[in-house]
């Protein structure tokens, strides 16, 4: 375990992203516009997807991470950072991704091939975490695009 902390400090220290960077991040998101949580809590809804679900804010916070910083999620440090923001282990920040993300897909394959695509199917209606949390992300931010066009 520490061996793989020491890997991932070095792979994170090698892109430049200190952990006070990504608490930088977190505050940043945290100053963003409503708005922005708004439309994150609608394709949720959409996704079928309540604050029931533990993974709910864990989903909410790594597509916010990831909104700012893609490359924190190729680097796995994602889950200890909203672990340590939500007050959870990484683990069970990872296990209740999974657990949502599958809940998502089963409730609701055709949001999920709506938002992923034929890469859905590919991977017979379980995508990964990270797959699922790349693509849920573009469509937020496309939904935020669309939103703001039409604001301006």
């Amino acid at each position: 375990m520490k061996e793989k902390a020491l890997a991932t400090a070095r792979k994170l220290k090698e892109m430049g992203i200190t952990l006070d960077d990504i608490i930088m991040m977190f505050e940043e998101i945290d100053k963003e516009n409503f708005k922005n949580e708004e439309i994150l809590i609608e394709i949720l809804k959409k996704a079928g997807i309540t604050s029931n679900y533990k993974g709910y804010e864990c989903l909410i916070e790594a597509i916010k991470l990831n909104s700012i910083n893609p490359k924190l999620l190729l680097v796995e440090e994602v889950y200890p950072t909203i672990g340590k923001k939500l007050g959870m282990k990484p683990n069970c920040v990872e296990r209740n991704l999974r657990t949502i993300v599958h809940r998502i897909c089963a409730k609701n394959p055709e949001f999920c091939e709506k938002i992923m695509g034929e890469s859905f199917l590919k991977f017979q209606n379980k995508p990964t975490n990270k797959r699922f949390i790349f693509a849920i992300t573009k469509y937020y931010q496309s939904k935020k695009k669309t939103i703001k066009l039409k604001t301006e």
